[in-house]
């Protein structure tokens, strides 16, 4: 894919995911970008029933970009099913967005991320919550656990506030 680009909910793979697996793909692209909601693999994970994304490979030369909620693998996991997103790989140029910012996701609602691994040049956000692995982490049972972050720069620009390294 050279360049994949949509308004919302622009992902990799597809964009929403609501239950099943996604699993064993490989999604190399320069850019992929949107309005809001854009991942890597999917733009948005509602797991509405069990399910995983798990074993994939992301590789982005360029940008992710969006304006909000912008995340390595998927920008929102609000699956009101505990949900697995592990042993991903992603290496991505640059990762950038205005608030809801993910190296991996950019707000866990439910669920876990675990033993994960992204390399990124640069993860950029300009507004309210950016992390390196999630830039926010939301209800009770959530886990974050063996991810590997390797992203030199992760920058807030103006007046960001709920900043993260992980």
């Amino acid at each position: 894919i050279d360049t994949l680009e949509g308004t919302s909910y622009v992902g990799g793979i597809a964009g929403s995911f609501v239950s099943g697996k996604i699993a064993y793909n490989t999604i190399i692209a320069n850019t992929i970008q949107g309005f809001d909601h854009v991942g890597g693999i999917v733009g948005e994970n509602l797991g509405l029933t069990t399910g995983n994304i798990n074993n994939n490979t992301v590789e982005i030369s360029d940008s992710l970009m969006g304006g909000s909620y912008v995340g390595g693998i998927c920008p929102i996991s609000y699956a009101p099913t505990p949900q697995e997103i592990f042993n991903n790989t992603l290496t991505i140029n640059r990762i950038k967005g205005d608030t809801f910012v993910g190296g991996l996701v950019a707000e866990l609602a439910y669920g876990g991320v675990n033993n994960n691994t992204l390399t990124a040049g640069t993860i950029v956000g300009a507004g309210e919550y950016v992390g390196g692995a999630v830039g926010k982490v939301g209800f009770i049972g959530c886990t974050i656990q063996s991810n590997t972050i390797n992203a030199p720069i992760i920058q807030m620009l103006g007046g960001s506030v709920y900043t993260g390294g992980i």
